[in-house]
This record gives structure tokens, C-alpha cells and sequence, in this order.
């Protein structure tokens, strides 16, 4: 079981390190503008108020927003009453919610009552092997891969044997986490056996060397024995009953099988920045030729992803920084303040030479006294603010953008011509000009923006017709013990089953999304994952019970998407 565990985790965080470590780096930190600590709510008791790091390395406390709203008494606690308030399974020790473990006995309840469930969900009707509607009406030719398609005018997937197929996904699948130890040993009871070594472990990327702790592992130990094959087994099952035809990224097979769903992977980025002289937050130069000489690199490292036909297709880049609106404004300033050498700029001086036939219109334009253009490489130390200015440097924004997809789409389909290229998991806050850019270079826009609804994972005017999927969504709902509500909290479960409904239903019907990825699979932990996640996100909680009502709806569209799609009486 020990080996089991160990190589468990070996693979997991293996595959984090190697294909991540870079691309973390660079992106936006995903959670650091939800954070609630600083957000506490005016009954919050005065020992908390004066102190509010002392959830140390947790984004939202459960002295804030619903959380706080159901479960009133948590204002009345001392700070002696309130600590220790993560009990023995990993739980919130100070509110009770349907499906609480409070003993051993209750993981062999759950079993029985998850097995009742899924007596109650047949086999889902006519899907082929990867999952696509089979049906005489709707086939199609296939080269063996993945690819696209509009029918009667809404996107579609088509699987490698021609079938329609639209993308019900989940993140992080079969991926728990571990809870921050040192420091924080006050958070748990004293029967929580922290020290237990088999599920202990250290983050190869955290700096502080802390311990982590696995509850869900061991939770997971508990209800199905040492069997860690038992486990897994269970939760491959749930894909197929509740529906789920596509692993998002960030799944875990733990070494026990390869990938017998459509699947997604994602490719991390090294590039030089923009050396500008200007106090401004870098921005990289996908101009660069080690740019594209690392992007081929890295292709290269999952060429047996790309020429899978299983999988559904690649991202580079994961929420990134330079896609922002705010970032993307110092491209200018960046640029100008720049040396001759500079890629970028060089480029940006091509773009300029093909619209202003001599330096002398430029100058015009620019209200600038360039000598020459190599005058323009040189100088670092002049900002044009003229409009015509402003309309070159919007238009170099988008030739920007584009230079980072179009390398990538390139070193892909160099490899695979047929595997689709999904982008790069746009972000929040992402600006149209990088939309517009994904939109010409990418056979897919993934959008992991978080939306209430799919209306606000569209395309922007000017950009080409391409299929959407929502690549990362949730509603979390804080009354099952986990503190955060993320982007989209929700007072209750069956609130959130309610908004999971209402998303899903316009998302199926929606002409221009393809699919729709729920993050994430399990729930982080209430004391949060080492980056402070804690949001009650997940399909199944720290104690291996699913979330039902949230289940449920999930089933209920797997069901019924491609009659509805398809406008067929459902």
C-alpha cells in the first residue's frame, strides 16, 4: 500500500514539475483576486478582525460571505473554541451538512447509498467508443483524429469514427491535494493523526518545505480498504455514470491506466522578455527565436499525446499575465523604451515601414524626428500619443498575440496536422485583441474564464468563427463545510444545482460552444491547498461522497445534449 501511495504521488507531481513548473511561473496567480481573508464580514468576532492572517495561507475564511450567512454561530466562538477546526477526516469541525462522515462506519453507508444512485442511472443509449452520438443521420468522414464541425449551424466535435461528439468535461480528475502542515498545527483535532507518514509528502516547488497532509487519501484508504486500484476504480466508474465524456487538464491517472476517455493536455512556454527601460510589469517576446525553437522543444515532449487520437487536443498556456487588458497596455512603452536588438521591436518596425511609405510620414504621424528607421530602433527615450500612434500600437497588439498562436499552432500541426489546437485557457480578465488573434490561429478557443453563463465566453466582433468551449467553470455552493466560493459563490447546494442547470441548458443550445470542462473533480481541502485554494469546487467532497444534486445534473444533460443540440424533442 506504502509503494502504491508513494508511486502515486511520484507520477502525479512528476508530470506537474516537468510540464508546468515554467508555465506557473508566468501566468496569473488564479485565485489571488477572490481571495476573502481581507473580506470579512462585520459580525466576524473581534479576535478575527484584529488578526486576519491568522488563516495563514488561506484565500477565504469562513468568517465571510455565505459561509458565514449559514452558520451564524461561528460569530459567537472565542478563539479558544474555534481551534482546532478541521476534525480527524479533513472536515469543518463547527457545522454539520447531509453526507458528514462522523465515524468509520458512515464511508460503508456511503458506499451503499452511492450504489443506490447508480441502480437507479442505465447505461447512457448510442455513444461510440470516444463518446460521440451514434446515429445514421449524423455521420460523418474522419481522418482518425479529433476534429470540427458545424451542424445546422452550432459547432460541434466530430470523433475519430465521424461521430458528433460535444464536450462534457471535468478538471483535475482523480486529483486530491494536500493541506499545508507547518505552521498551522493548531487547525486540526489532536485524533487526526497528522504525523501518519503514508500520507505525508513534500511539494517539490514549495519553497517553505512544509508537510503536507492527504485526508482524501486516507479517507479513501478508510472506505475502500488498502486497495488503492479499488479507489481509482470507483471514480473511473462515476465518469461513465455521471456522464463525463472528456478528461480537462490536470488529471491523475495514478499510473494504474492510460487515458480511456477524450483528453486534453497542455503544453508550458519559455520566451525572453521585452527589455524595456521603463518601470512597467514585463511582457515576453514571442518574436524571439528562442521562442519558437523552445515551443518545438516542448511540442516534441508530448508527441505521443498529439499523435493520439484519444486526444481531444492541446492548449499552450495556462491563464498568462500578457493576455490581461492592464499588462497588455505597457506593450507600447515596453516596446519604445527598448533596444535595436530587440525582436519586438524590430518587428513592430516592419509593421510600420508596410503602412508609412518613409520615416518622414511616420514622423508625421507620430509628431516624432526619427533620422531613420534605424533611428527608430535606437532611440528608447520617446512615447508617441498621437491617434495614430495609438491605432499602430493596437494594431501591433493583435500581429503580438497572434505571433504566440500562430508558433504554436505551427509546431503542433507540424507533428499532427489533424490535432486540434485549443489555445491557451484564456483568462478573466483576458483582452479582446488576444481573443481576436486566438480566433485566426487556433481551431478551438478555450475559455477559462469562469462565467456565470456561456454568454460571457463568446467572441468578440472582428473575430473568426470558431468553436468555444468553457474550459473552466463551477458555482460553489458554502454550506457543505468548505469555506471559499471562488468566482461564483452560491449560498447552497441546491443553488448551485440550480445555476449548474440554468449554465448547462443555454451552453448545449448555445451555436458557438462546443463544450463545457467543471473545475474541479475533488474539493480542496477546507484548511486549502498549498497555493490557498479552497473553494468548494469539487464533484466529490474530502471524503470520497459525491455531491448529488450537483451529480445529477451533470447526468441529466449527458443524457439529453445531443437531442437538444440537435433540436430533437427531449
Amino acid at each position: 500500500m506504502l509503494r502504491a501511495v508513494f508511486l502515486n504521488s511520484c507520477i502525479f507531481w512528476g508530470r506537474v514539475i516537468i510540464k508546468y513548473m515554467f508555465l506557473l511561473s508566468l501566468s496569473s496567480v488564479a485565485h489571488a483576486d477572490i481571495a476573502g481573508v481581507g473580506k470579512l464580514g462585520k459580525s466576524a468576532p473581534l479576535w478575527v478582525r484584529e488578526n486576519p492572517s491568522i488563516f495563514e495561507r488561506i484565500d477565504e475564511s469562513p468568517f465571510s460571505g455565505f459561509f458565514l450567512e449559514n452558520n451564524p454561530g461561528l460569530s459567537k466562538l472565542r478563539r479558544s473554541d474555534f481551534f482546532p477546526f478541521i476534525d480527524r477526516y479533513g472536515q469543518f469541525i463547527h457545522s454539520d451538512w447531509p453526507g458528514k462522515i462522523h465515524s468509520d462506519l458512515d464511508f460503508l453507508q456511503a458506499i451503499q447509498e452511492e450504489r443506490r444512485f447508480e441502480a437507479a442511472l442505465p447505461p447512457l443509449p448510442n455513444r461510440d467508443l470516444y463518446g460521440g452520438y451514434l446515429s445514421p443521420k449524423f455521420s460523418y468522414p474522419s481522418k482518425g483524429f479529433f476534429s470540427t464541425r458545424k451542424v445546422g449551424g452550432k459547432w460541434f466535435f466530430v470523433t475519430p469514427l465521424g461521430n458528433l461528439f460535444w464536450s462534457l468535461g471535468v478538471n483535475a480528475f482523480n486529483a486530491s491535494n494536500g493541506t499545508r502542515l507547518s505552521g498551522r498545527e493548531a487547525y486540526f483535532s489532536p485524533d487526526s493523526n497528522i504525523g501518519d507518514p503514508r500520507y505525508l509528502e513534500r511539494l517539490p516547488f514549495d519553497r517553505t518545505k512544509s508537510d503536507f497532509f492527504r485526508f482524501y487519501a486516507r479517507n479513501s484508504d478508510i472506505k475502500y480498504g488498502s486497495d488503492a486500484q479499488a479507489a481509482f476504480g470507483a471514480n473511473m466508474r462515476r465518469l461513465d455514470i455521471w456522464g463525463f465524456n472528456t478528461l480537462g487538464t490536470w488529471f491523475n491517472l495514478g499510473g494504474f491506466a492510460e487515458a480511456r476517455k477524450p483528453y486534453l493536455v497542455m503544453l508550458g512556454y519559455s520566451a525572453p522578455f521585452i527589455a524595456g527601460s521603463v518601470q512597467a510589469p514585463a511582457l515576453p517576446d514571442f518574436f524571439s527565436a528562442s521562442f519558437e525553437r523552445a515551443a518545438a522543444e516542448d511540442a516534441e515532449k508530448i508527441r505521443s499525446d498529439i499523435l493520439n487520437p484519444m486526444c481531444l487536443g492541446v492548449f499552450a498556456g495556462y491563464k498568462m499575465s500578457w493576455q490581461n487588458t492592464e499588462r497588455l497596455k505597457n506593450l507600447g512603452p515596453l516596446l519604445m523604451s527598448s533596444g535595436a536588438s530587440q525582436e519586438a521591436k524590430i518587428e513592430f518596425a516592419e509593421m510600420l515601414k508596410k503602412k508609412y511609405a518613409s520615416i518622414g510620414e511616420l514622423n508625421l504621424a507620430w509628431g516624432a524626428a526619427y533620422e531613420s528607421w534605424n533611428s527608430f530602433l535606437s532611440v528608447r527615450d520617446f512615447y508617441p500619443k498621437t491617434e495614430s500612434a495609438k491605432s499602430d500600437f493596437a494594431d501591433f497588439t493583435i500581429l503580438y498575440a497572434e505571433r504566440f498562436f500562430e508558433v504554436f499552432a505551427n509546431v503542433i500541426k507540424k507533428i499532427n496536422p489533424d490535432a486540434l489546437f485549443w489555445g491557451s485557457r484564456m483568462p478573466v480578465r483576458v483582452d479582446n485583441a488576444v481573443l481576436v488573434a486566438a480566433s485566426r490561429h487556433c481551431d478551438v478557443v478555450g475559455m477559462a474564464n469562469y462565467p456565470d453563463s456561456p454568454e460571457r465566453a463568446l467572441l468578440p466582433p472582428g473575430a473568426d468563427d470558431k468553436p468555444v468551449v468553457v474550459c473552466e467553470f463551477n458555482f460553489c455552493a458554502q454550506d457543505r463545510g468548505v469555506f471559499g466560493g471562488g468566482y461564483a459563490p452560491v449560498k447552497t447546494t441546491e443553488g448551485a444545482a440550480e445555476k449548474l442547470d440554468a449554465f448547462l441548458k443555454s451552453a448545449v443550445l448555445h451555436p458557438a460552444i462546443a463544450g463545457a470542462h467543471w473545475m474541479r473533480w475533488i474539493d480542496p481541502p477546507t484548511s486549502a491547498k498549498h497555493n490557498g485554494e479552497n473553494t468548494a469546487s469539487g464533484l466529490i467532497d474530502c471524503c470520497d461522497t459525491p455531491i448529488y444534486p450537483l451529480v445529477s445534473v451533470f447526468r441529466k444533460y449527458s443524457d439529453n445534449l445531443y437531442n437538444m443540440r440537435l433540436n430533437k424533442q427531449w
